[in-house]
């Protein structure tokens, strides 16, 4: 019978995570080099991890509490976790242990792993999903956009799904407002309005402003999609039923109280600490005085991952 091992390591992270997928291998070198060692890793979506890592920061304490990034590592003896941190400190724990540096990765590897194991994972669902590239002005010369990607629940919501998708590609194409032309795209539209822990608007495809919208309307589709978590996603539609065009919201906070007057349709599964940020801007009235864009936007591709990006979380 095998002997039970003495200690496991633990890496947990985000599946879109490169950094965790090349901290799992190095902690498995680790085991099998100590002998007597488990390795136990887990991967979550965005939501969840937040939940998990909070737990963790609760039951561990000490300087997990202060830790902020995928993945986290923890050796676990006895049935107590002992925190080590960062993929970074474990391949520091690995030189104290070892005596030498871990045996090198192939990153192209690690990077074609975690997208698989992402794609194949919001495969799952069977929804489409969209991406939307954020730039904050503050970083436009310095930073790539931040990645935000939206599952839409088209089973629920099709007509509103299908409408979504199409101005994040573009496909609809321009109309004519007010004897000019406007293009049907949310590319280059700005967050025009936060409300504060409640929150935040854009798709103003005609001012940016948040005081135009073009087209024929679309009706009010469902109202059965829950609005009780945050980053859910709906459109701002006028004070009148049936009047929602581009212009879309995105929940920081439970907002149940909207369920009766906007149609909701999608969640974002990555990418809600930059809604986050959004809403934590300084504000003029309900306008953020930093100008924050849509710079780029379109549908996922779940079979090469065309819109996510690859390595160092995609």
């Amino acid at each position: 019978m095998p002997r039970k091992p003495e200690a496991t390591i633990t890496v947990a992270g985000l599946a879109d995570d490169s950094a965790y997928t090349k901290a799992c291998i190095v902690a498995q070198e680790l085991a099998d080099a100590l002998g007597n060692h488990a390795v136990e890793c887990q991967y979550f979506m965005e939501q969840q991890w937040d939940d998990y890592l909070r737990v963790k920061q609760a039951k561990v304490r000490g300087r997990c509490i202060s830790h902020k990034t995928s993945p986290l590592v923890l050796v676990n003896e006895r049935g107590r976790d002992h925190y080590v941190g960062s993929d970074r400190d474990l391949d520091k724990l690995f030189q104290a242990e070892l005596g030498r540096p871990p045996s090198p990765v192939d990153m192209a590897a690690v990077d074609k792993t975690t997208l698989d194991r992402y794609l194949k994972i919001l495969s799952k669902s069977g929804n489409p999903y969209v991406y939307l590239d954020v730039q904050f002005a503050a970083d436009r010369e310095n930073t790539k956009p931040r990645k935000v990607v939206i599952e839409l629940f088209s089973e629920i919501c099709p007509k509103s799904c299908a409408h979504f998708r199409a101005l994040c590609t573009g496909q609809l194409g321009s109309v004519e407002h007010e004897g000019e032309e406007v293009k049907l795209h949310y590319r280059g539209c700005p967050f025009h309005r936060v409300v504060p822990n409640g929150f935040v608007c854009t798709g103003d495809v005609v001012s940016g402003n948040g005081l135009g919208n073009a087209g024929e309307p679309l009706a009010d589709e469902h109202f059965g999609f829950p609005l009780d978590v945050p980053g859910t996603v709906g459109f701002a539609r006028g004070d009148a039923p049936h009047t929602n065009h581009q212009q879309f919201f995105i929940t920081l906070s439970d907002q149940s109280w909207l369920q009766t007057k906007a149609v909701a349709f999608g969640r974002v599964v990555k990418g809600l600490d930059a809604i986050r940020q959004i809403g934590a801007l300084p504000l003029k009235g309900e306008r953020p005085v930093e100008n924050v864009i849509i710079a780029n936007c379109n549908v996922v591709n779940l079979v090469d991952g065309f819109g996510l990006g690859h390595g160092g979380g995609m």
